[in-house]
C-alpha cells in the first residue's frame, strides 16, 4: 500500500483530532484527582497534598463506596480525593473547620430596634 504524503498528513491530523476530542483536558493538576465522574465515590487517593490556598470545603464519601475517602472541594469547583487517615488530610480538614467557624467567617448580625 503506497500512501501519498498528503494522505499521510491527513491521517495523522485526523488521529490527533480524534484523541484530542476523546480525552477531556485537565485544567489543573488537582482537578478531579481520583474522583469517579459517574458516581460520588473515589477510585483512588491523590498522591499529592492539596495546598490550603485552593481548598474551600470538604465532605466524606458515603459508606456505600469501596474506598472510604474525604473529598476536598477546590475554589474552582473541582474536587480531589484523599485518604481520611492521612495526617495532611486531617490537618487540612482541621484548617477548613477553623476557617468556617472563625468569627470573621460568620455573617454579622445587626440588631433590629423594637418599636
Amino acid at each position: 500500500m503506497n500512501l501519498s504524503p498528503a494522505a499521510l498528513v491527513f491521517l495523522l491530523f485526523a488521529a490527533t483530532f480524534a484523541l484530542a476530542t476523546a480525552c477531556p483536558r485537565v485544567e489543573s493538576k488537582y482537578a478531579l484527582v481520583g474522583m469517579d465522574p459517574s458516581s460520588p465515590c473515589c477510585k483512588d487517593y491523590s498522591k499529592i497534598k492539596f495546598p490550603k490556598s485552593i481548598v474551600k470545603d470538604y465532605f466524606y464519601t458515603s459508606g456505600n463506596c469501596r474506598l472510604s475517602s474525604v473529598v476536598f472541594v477546590f475554589k474552582n469547583g473541582k474536587t480531589g480525593c484523599a485518604d481520611p487517615n492521612a495526617q495532611w488530610a486531617k490537618d487540612l480538614m482541621e484548617y477548613i473547620d477553623s476557617i468556617k467557624h472563625s468569627p470573621s467567617s460568620r455573617p454579622t448580625t445587626v440588631p433590629i430596634p423594637s418599636a
